[in-house]
């Protein structure tokens, strides 16, 4: 009987501690995020270093933007493990002597993430602040739009060191809002660059990629 009675509050007492782990006893979540940069670190760069008139006339674009989706699950109170796939775009151009885009170059980064986040709290984890660490790899895939005629150009395999500081409030029972602050490292394989794309533009490209070090976060999660 003893026994039996020391069974039935064991099972009472983990099934109050289930429901206390986690958002209101939640432990996944999936997330649809978008991710943007504003290229001024490139761009001041290549002013240094090229000169006003090739600032003029080369340019990356003004907005880099991209939408990534995760999915998280709580591995303890305050860590989880999560996997995040995304699509980011960037641009490249030039201008003519009229200041008019005459080649640009629109850039595809695919990437794919395994990620660990973590936070000193646990009672609301993953509601409120938390910390995000992760390695994934990314394709990135250009194409040349010249004349209005687009033309397949060269692609690139990279790695990508990640770490985000990242908010979420809760605005429902299932969902919350996220924004943040990501900041990454990116290192692009090359065995150098391919005849068939100059030389410049296949570098600007390349550190256009790995000066893109600051992005904020905005999305929605859905927890269940």
């Amino acid at each position: 009987m003893k026994t039996i009675v020391f069974f039935l509050s064991f099972t009472a007492l983990s099934a109050v501690q289930a429901q206390n782990y986690g958002f209101m006893g939640r432990r996944n979540w999936v997330s649809l995020n978008s991710v943007s940069n504003v290229p001024v670190l490139a761009n001041l760069l290549d002013a240094m270093y090229d000169g006003p008139h090739h600032f003029h006339r080369w340019r990356f674009g003004a907005l880099n933007t991209g939408v990534h989706a995760e999915y998280g699950h709580m591995i303890r109170q305050n860590v989880a493990l999560s996997l995040e796939t995304g699509l980011d775009f960037l641009s490249y151009y030039e201008r003519d002597d009229n200041g008019q885009k005459d080649y640009k170059w629109s850039i595809k980064c695919i990437n794919i993430m395994p990620k660990v986040e973590f936070s000193d709290h646990k009672m609301s984890f993953p509601v409120g602040f938390g910390h995000q660490i992760g390695l994934g790899v990314y394709r990135l895939s250009t194409l040349l739009n010249y004349g209005g005629v687009s033309y397949k150009w060269e692609s690139y395999t990279g790695l990508t060191l990640m770490y985000a500081m990242m908010l979420r409030s809760a605005v429902s029972k299932n969902i919350m809002l996220n924004y943040g602050v990501r900041y990454t490292l990116n290192y692009t394989f090359t065995d150098g660059f391919d005849d068939k794309l100059d030389f410049t533009t296949s570098e600007d490209i390349y550190y256009q990629k790995r000066l893109n070090l600051i992005s904020l976060q905005l999305g929605v999660s859905y927890a269940f």
